[in-house]
């Protein structure tokens, strides 16, 4: 499975870094949404 670098920020807006692993794009968007981080 593909793994995706992310810059976003957390639900208290504060910044992460980190690594997702989806088989999509769109897929690791929907997983890091899903844990309330957002678009830098």
């Amino acid at each position: 499975m593909p793994s995706f670098l992310y810059s976003a920020l957390d639900q208290d807006s504060l910044p992460q870094t980190g690594r997702v692993q989806a088989p999509t794009l769109a897929a690791a968007r929907h997983k890091l949404e899903a844990q309330s981080y957002s678009q830098i």
